[in-house]
């Protein structure tokens, strides 16, 4: 029988989980022109840094709605945070914007994430928000893919060159 999974808002009890996760799945997330030359152990020092700065700046907001994925045995096995209200800089209206999602590894390919981004979706739509948005690496092809299969469209690509080093 498969495995049955249901999404609840996260407790302070989970912040570890969820930093255990993000960390393990930052090599496929960090963005690669900046990490040229990186030892994994500095990559993953650099991602948390980076997502500290950022969630740090997030702390006073009311926006931040963190949910978790859990087994029907009540083990978590993924999260997704969700800023909203976040402003779309086109309409100037209310928008969702999917911060961060993380999977344990086997549970890829379960609809877990799926399941966590209807969440976030229907979440928005309750909210009277009409546009949902996120960010993904282009070099994580499961992810993009995954996104695809969601509905997600790509708007824009965001190009980059490192300048210093052997190339430029």
């Amino acid at each position: 029988m498969p495995e049955t999974y249901s999404v609840r808002l996260a407790t302070e009890g989970d912040d570890e989980f969820i930093r255990g996760l993000r960390r393990r799945n930052y090599m496929q997330n960090a963005p690669i022109l900046r990490i040229a030359g990186m030892l994994s152990d500095e990559v993953v020092e650099a991602m948390d840094e980076w997502t500290d700065r950022s969630l740090a700046g997030m702390g006073d907001m009311d926006s931040i709605r963190v949910t978790v994925a859990e087994t029907a045995e009540g083990e978590a096995v993924g999260y997704l945070m969700l800023l909203w209200p976040a402003m779309d800089d086109f309409s100037q209206l209310p928008q969702g914007y999917v911060y961060d999602i993380g999977v344990h590894r086997q549970h890829w390919g379960l609809d877990v994430g799926a399941l966590l981004i209807k969440d976030a979706e229907d979440h928005v739509r309750e909210q009277g928000g009409a546009f949902i948005q996120l960010n993904v690496n282009a070099q994580n092809g499961r992810a993009v893919e995954f996104y695809r299969k969601n509905g997600y469209l790509e708007e824009w690509k965001v190009l980059g060159k490192c300048l210093i080093g052997p190339e430029s």
